[in-house]
């Protein structure tokens, strides 16, 4: 989450300064465990390479007395200090709101937790999974007669893009008012705003929202329908009479059109099944993209379901630059997404790779005034480093 934010507002112009411990590397970078018999198989962490990008990145021990003085000595020089661990890891360094603002009264120092600053369980630790139930994403995501599903980690960027949100408000109120500004974003209470439906029909007209597969209430006919081709699918969802009378008349002509059981929505929500019927029937006859096409043309809302190794070779993808390519030291040319959104004279967002380990450690602090005898010292006692403890 943390990761994402900082990487927006690298990306808008900030030289974000990322800080990893030589015996506890960021968790994104050991997903590259998995070619633990490489050299330095730590950088091949995809979700690291993808989300860490357009910052420097130095490597200090925390745990030690000369790391957490080197971290105050950031924090003279920093304009944001973000940080997202659980409230007592940042706290056991001494990095309360009152403290940071106190050593530099212009910071903006904004913090990530999970749950909150208090509450009962603003210590425990979580995870986008761990945020989905109590989110209410997972009660109503899955198949009426299965277990509620994970999303797959939504809460993650949902948290991130909201935490660079609050960054640039809390940036603002700074210029406004001339002092440093405490700043807080919650992953759960960022999730529960993309979220609210089940809250606000409950609410609202005391309905208990489930799992319903791939239907919905505001939608019918809405489902996914295999294609001629082996493993394709076909996403189709009809929420306006409009709609239904354009898809009726592509796969049955007047006849379906002016069918009786299917007038209206509410009698179409009824009917679903023998609507996926004859749904699937003229899918499984086609091949995706040409189904895709003719619903498209026809005014209905359809889509292939895309395979994610191939989405960067979509024209729509190509045409918009959506995946940027980067030059990374150790994976060499890597494609990287970009922005949702584009800006005047911006023709990528991703200027700079994801770092590798300690990679920027002796500029940085060259920057902020270490001399050379000193970073010698700081090496040689292991409370910096290029390369993670015991790999």
């Amino acid at each position: 989450m943390g990761a994402l934010t900082t990487q927006i507002l690298g990306r808008l112009g900030a030289d974000v300064v990322h800080i990893e411990g030589p015996g506890n590397p960021d968790g994104m970078r050991l997903t590259g465990k998995i070619f633990a018999t490489t050299e330095a198989w730590w950088e091949f962490g995809h979700m690291f390479a993808a989300v860490d990008t357009d910052r420097r990145g130095i490597s200090v021990d925390l745990a030690s007395e000369e790391g957490r003085e080197i971290l105050w000595t950031l924090i003279d020089h920093a304009d944001f200090l973000v940080e997202n661990f659980a409230p007592r890891v940042a706290e056991s360094w001494g990095l309360t709101h009152d403290a940071v603002l106190a050593r530099n009264p212009h910071i903006v120092y904004l913090r990530m937790p999970a749950f909150g600053l208090d509450g009962p369980w603003r210590d425990r630790p979580a995870f986008a999974q761990t945020i989905e139930p109590m989110s209410t994403m997972s009660s109503i995501t899955g198949f009426a007669d299965g277990l509620p599903i994970s999303k797959g980690g939504l809460p993650d960027p949902v948290g991130g893009s909201t935490g660079a949100w609050v960054a640039m408000v809390a940036h603002a109120e700074r210029v406004r008012s001339g002092r440093g500004v405490a700043a807080e974003s919650v992953m759960l209470e960022a999730s529960l705003n993309v979220s609210a439906q089940p809250m606000l029909e409950y609410l609202a007209g005391g309905v208990v929202m489930g799992r319903d597969g791939n239907r919905s209430s505001h939608a019918a006919p809405q489902g996914v329908y295999q294609t001629v081709e082996e493993g394709q699918w076909l996403a189709v969802s009809v929420t306006n009479n409009e709609q239904w009378l354009a898809l009726a008349r592509v796969l049955g002509g007047e006849e379906l059109a002016r069918d009786s059981r299917f007038t209206l929505h509410e009698d179409r929500v009824v009917a679903h099944d023998d609507l996926d019927a004859v749904i699937a029937e003229w899918v499984g006859q086609r091949h995706g993209e040409h189904a895709a096409d003719e619903l498209c043309s026809a005014g209905v809302p359809a889509g292939m379901c895309r395979d994610p190794r191939l989405l960067r070779r979509h024209p729509q993808y190509k045409a918009r630059r959506t995946f940027e390519t980067v030059m990374h030291p150790v994976l060499g040319s890597i494609e990287i997404p970009g922005m949702p959104y584009r800006a005047p004279d911006v023709e990528a967002w991703t200027y700079r790779p994801a770092p590798t380990f300690g990679e920027h450690t002796i500029e940085v602090l060259t920057e902020a005034g270490f001399d050379q005898g000193t970073l010698h010292d700081l090496v040689q006692s292991g409370v910096v480093s290029d390369r993670p403890r015991g790999v």
